[in-house]
């Protein structure tokens, strides 16, 4: 009896020490990223395209290798639906747009909200 009391014991704590880690994790990387966006939005905004477009080359290599590790704990369409802003983001920057880039980050923005909303380790998500 002891034995499956400890069994129990250490596999919720398990679950609670991989739960954390992955709220920690989302959190960091959504947050981040919610930063780098508002810095391309202010660039844009300013007619700063160029510079927008460094920013945002930066932000797809450095979300190319961070997607693999939210890939472990986050939803794949939210993943995928950061990657078609990016395309979008990209495509605004080829062709000056400044509305398509203004919309594409706003997608982003609302992108990496909504993965650290899921992850979050809140009553709703744990229910």
């Amino acid at each position: 009896m002891k034995a499956n009391l400890w069994t129990i014991f250490i596999a919720v704590l398990l679950v609670a020490v991989i739960g954390g880690y992955a709220n920690l994790t989302a959190r960091r990387l959504t947050e981040e990223y919610g930063r780098e966006t508002d810095a391309i939005i202010a660039l844009v905004e300013n007619g700063e395209m160029t510079a927008g477009y460094e920013k945002a080359a930066a932000m797809k290599i450095k979300w190319a290798k961070d997607s693999r590790t939210l890939q472990l704990i986050a939803h794949h369409e939210d993943l995928k639906r950061v990657d078609a802003h990016i395309q979008m983001l990209e495509a605004g920057f080829g062709s000056q747009d400044r509305g398509i880039a203004l919309d594409a980050l706003n997608g982003l923005e609302a992108d990496f909200e909504a993965i650290y909303q899921r992850e979050a380790i809140t009553l709703e998500n744990i229910i």
